[in-house]
């Protein structure tokens, strides 16, 4: 029994008439499974907002600023106006935190009935704690961290692993205010924010249901 011709896929009798089309769409889809479609992972943006939208432009602004332990060459200690010029003000800038004396005595850890640790003081932060509740302290924070999925795309929707690229920066400052007087200014922070973090989970989407079931497992034992 001779066994029929069957048409090509491909051509004027076949499913597929315009095989240039077809390829043309069918080719993009393809390398994009082969890459195990990582375009197609979500991604996030944490930002805190700032005046500034580099590390590099918040730290030219805080190096400006002038406290009263600092050299006579860089001109009078900065007083509130100028931290308002700057952008290290709570009424110029979002996300700035106003100090009470007691909060700044809790953050450095200070007792002062220590006379060695209080003379071991930068001269300004010990001038402004001596001033009680005429010393007041802004603390400035900003950053911006961006959150990338990344690997295989099939064991990242199954959750069998997920990979997260953090990259970004972080910044703090901290001012000490005295009578309307720059008395002593802190910063810290990090520059450069590069993390990996993988999360792994055998069973993938089966791993919150084999906890179901031993929770009922258990469940029921009780009850036996």
């Amino acid at each position: 029994m001779a066994i029929p011709d069957l048409p090509s896929p491909c051509g004027p009798a076949g499913p597929i008439r315009h095989p240039g089309k077809f390829c043309r769409l069918a080719l993009p889809m393809i390398l994009l499974l082969a890459a195990g479609c990582s375009a197609l992972l979500p991604g996030t943006s944490h930002q805190v907002r700032s005046p500034w939208a580099t590390l590099e432009g918040a730290r030219l602004r805080f190096d400006q600023i002038v406290t009263v332990a600092d050299k006579p060459s860089r001109g009078p200690p900065s007083t509130g106006t100028d931290l308002h010029i700057l952008g290290f003000h709570p009424d110029r800038s979002p996300n700035v935190r106003v100090l009470n004396h007691l909060e700044i005595l809790e953050r450095f850890q200070l007792d002062l009935t220590d006379a060695f640790v209080m003379q071991g003081l930068d001269p300004g932060l010990r001038a402004c704690i001596a001033g009680g509740h005429r010393c007041q302290g802004y603390v400035l924070t900003a950053s911006n961290i961006q959150r990338q999925r990344q690997g295989n795309f099939f064991l990242d929707y199954f959750r069998f692993e997920q990979e997260t690229r953090e990259q970004g920066w972080s910044y703090n400052a901290l001012v000490l205010v005295r009578d309307g007087v720059v008395m002593f200014k802190q910063w810290d922070g990090q520059p450069v924010i590069d993390n990996l973090v993988v999360k792994k989970t055998p069973l993938g989407p089966f791993q919150n249901l084999i906890h179901v079931l031993r929770r009922k497992v258990f469940d029921w034992g009780g009850v036996l």
